[in-house]
């Protein structure tokens, strides 16, 4: 990877790091021991358990790339190559090298039923989008406390605001209704959360925290 996390991990992700970049020969050795430490992180965490390694790295470059403007040690990460019965997203806390947070979580009605399919940026769709979001405010709405989001992938997601996208809870998104039914219940396109443990995550998700939704076709046209 390139330079990793411009702005996220600077003093973040090196706390992970075995060998300073200060002593590599190089910036392409520097970058190389920044990739082997993400991913040993990886192992550290048995995120395996949760979401696919490609979820994983494609999460990593594509904030590499980006390089948005962020001073969080936060990243939630959600893997939607896997069915709504899984559990399939993670909270990471990078600087504590902690998995803070792994739960079911619902995909948008228009995308599928038990796996997510389809994803659109178009208003009123009612589909999941991809791609890389800043967390935004903190704000009681229908669904009680919730995170705005803001896409910061134009053409993809950058309607999530106008859309009204938000990381919210609900009583669907629940084993027991994995459990009656083979699958979560679906919403207007939100990340929805089971209702158990879900006032200590969203006090965790801190403003300014990255979001990245992955799926196989992310990326591909």
């Amino acid at each position: 990877m390139k330079q990793l996390f411009t702005s996220l991990l600077t003093g973040l992700l090196f706390c992970v790091i075995s060998i300073p970049s200060s002593f590599a020969n190089s910036e392409e050795e520097a970058n190389d021991n920044n990739e082997a430490n993400i991913f040993e992180l990886w192992d550290i965490l048995s995120l395996n358990h949760y979401i696919s390694k490609d979820a994983y790295s494609r999460a990593f470059e594509k904030i590499n790339g980006q390089a948005p403007t962020s001073t969080s040690k936060l990243i939630a990460i959600i893997d939607f190559s896997k069915p709504s019965s899984k559990e399939r997203m993670v909270l990471i806390d990078l600087e504590k090298q902690q998995l803070i947070y792994h739960n079911l979580v619902s995909h948008g009605k228009g995308s599928g039923d038990l796996e997510a399919i389809k994803f659109s940026n178009i208003p009123n769709s009612h589909q999941s989008s991809l791609g890389l979001y800043r967390v935004g405010e903190h704000y009681i709405g229908k669904h009680g406390p919730s995170r705005r989001l803001d896409g910061l992938e134009r053409k993809i997601n950058d309607k999530a605001r106008e859309r009204a996208i938000v990381i919210h809870a609900a009583d669907y998104a629940s084993p027991s209704f994995v459990e009656q039914h083979g699958r979560l219940g679906r919403s207007f396109g939100c990340p929805a959360v089971p209702q158990e443990g879900y006032q200590e995550f969203i006090k965790s998700l801190e403003e300014g925290s990255l979001l990245f939704i992955y799926h196989p076709s992310y990326g591909k046209k």
